[in-house]
């Protein structure tokens, strides 16, 4: 390239755009390798990578099948080729099943493509100008909420056909290898043998369908196990959460870092999140610059006294942070008790502390009865992006000892109206009435932020 990607990552007053798609992807991929880098420097080292879109360069590299100057030049050249489509096209986010967008796509066909399947309710459509608004019509009819991408250009459909020829030359002599670790394709659908990652195979990255809910979903019922989303901002965790619902699997999945907090201390998080949930991190490897050494317990005997204070029912008391499931019925506190959840003010406070400690990245010292007085705002006007909903879901899914759909605080938009729905779960029957759907769920669902870095370099 003919700028620097370090400038760009640092914010350079003469640094290239990350508003061209010629930047923003290969700064993405620099971006992704790096942090898998860091990844591995701490002891975190993938039995399998899977890549989205442009991010199978970034996979490919990690796994071994490509060098990283044959991987830095096809992200080079695919993004550079993609220029050449600007103006005549365009992408979709619509947030409906695969089935029911496939068969509205037929009306459309030949002018439409399914450009990517992230998840049960998470597809992006692909193509011309006119036919996606057509389209967009028809599911608003339907109650489908379609959201335009911010790109001017149509991959993954047919218009990329008009530079098969020039990314196939300047992809040639590609010398890809079989990678130790297991490669599994958006292409194909599965694992595939890495020996075949030659141009043919970039341009069918860039011209077909990207399976990625289709992977996430078959590694999830195979093999279980850990998903670390290695990139700057969690935006595919809301459709892996949706997948494994689905499922009715529990895998973990991590991000790295995120849109707000770019710092070694955010890497250190999401790092801590793997370890205690029994994932190996290399923490000696981390902390041997300082030179730290092991010293011995007390010799005396530990008088195994608690130092948790225990709030009267009537405070606003905060609840934990991420605590073990005690039954639907029990949670547990920090005091080793159970936390009693048989009023709807009781699970409201509870549902306003984890708010609270989800936001503290962005407001330190918020807490739960701070939160009350703000319930009947929207999670989105509290500041939720959608990886935040996921985690919040994830804390009251422990606190609470109730599963939760990922995507429950789009459904009930504010801390009042999710302390209604958990209530009527967890409470006594007698008492609990189901919390009614917003009727705008839809619209209340951040999808700025699950598709964020999908229309800024992943496709």
């Amino acid at each position: 390239m003919d700028w620097s990607p370090v400038d760009v990552v640092t914010g350079a007053e003469s640094a290239a755009s990350l508003d061209r798609v010629d930047v923003v992807q290969p700064v993405l991929f620099a971006v992704m390798v790096s942090l898998a880098r860091v990844w591995r420097s701490l002891g975190v080292v993938p039995d399998a990578v899977v890549g989205h879109s442009q991010g199978e360069i970034a996979a490919a590299y990690v796994s071994g099948a490509l060098s990283l100057e044959d991987a830095a030049r096809v992200v080079a050249v695919r993004s550079r080729a993609l220029t050449d489509l600007a103006g005549s096209g365009g992408m979709s986010a619509v947030s409906a099943s695969p089935a029911w967008v496939r068969d509205r796509l037929r009306q459309w066909s030949g002018r439409l493509s399914m450009a990517a399947v992230n998840g049960p309710s998470s597809v992006v459509v692909s193509g011309d100008d006119e036919a996606l608004d057509r389209f967009a019509a028809t599911a608003v009819e339907d109650g489908v909420r379609v959201r335009r991408v911010k790109v001017d250009y149509a991959s993954h459909s047919h218009h990329v056909e008009r530079i098969r020829a020039r990314l196939l030359a300047a992809t040639s002599g590609l010398t890809p290898r079989r990678s130790a670790v297991e490669f599994h394709s958006t292409v194909t659908g599965g694992p595939l043998d890495t020996h075949v990652l030659d141009g043919s195979y970039w341009y069918d990255n860039l011209s077909s369908t990207v399976r990625f809910g289709e992977v996430v979903e078959h590694l999830m019922r195979a093999r279980g196990g850990v998903f670390v989303e290695v990139s700057p901002h969690p935006v595919l965790g809301v459709a892996m959460a949706e997948t494994a619902d689905a499922l009715a699997a529990s895998p973990v999945v991590v991000g790295t870092l995120h849109k707000d907090d770019g710092s070694m201390s955010r890497v250190l998080e999401s790092s801590a999140e793997l370890h205690v949930r029994g994932v190996p991190v290399d923490w000696e490897a981390l902390f041997a610059a300082g030179r730290p050494r092991r010293i011995d317990l007390p010799t005396y005997p530990f008088q195994r006294r608690r130092y948790w204070l225990t709030a009267p029912d009537d405070a606003g008391t905060d609840f934990p942070a991420d605590t073990a499931e005690q039954g639907p019925h029990r949670p547990a506190v920090a005091d080793g008790g159970a936390a009693d959840l048989d009023s709807e003010s009781s699970v409201l406070r509870l549902v306003c502390a984890e708010t609270a400690a989800v936001l503290s990245r962005k407001s330190p010292g918020l807490t739960g009865p701070d939160l009350a007085a703000r319930s009947a705002d929207t999670f989105k006007d509290l500041g939720f992006d959608s990886s935040m909903a996921v985690r919040l879901r994830n804390r009251l899914t422990a606190a609470a000892g109730v599963r939760l759909s990922a995507t429950v605080a789009f459904t009930y938009p504010t801390p009042q109206k999710l302390g209604r729905h958990l209530f009527s779960l967890v409470g006594p029957q007698e008492h609990a009435a189901p919390e009614p759907v917003a009727e705008t769920a839809a619209e209340s669902r951040s999808d700025d932020e699950l598709y964020e870095l999908i229309e800024r370099g992943y496709m």
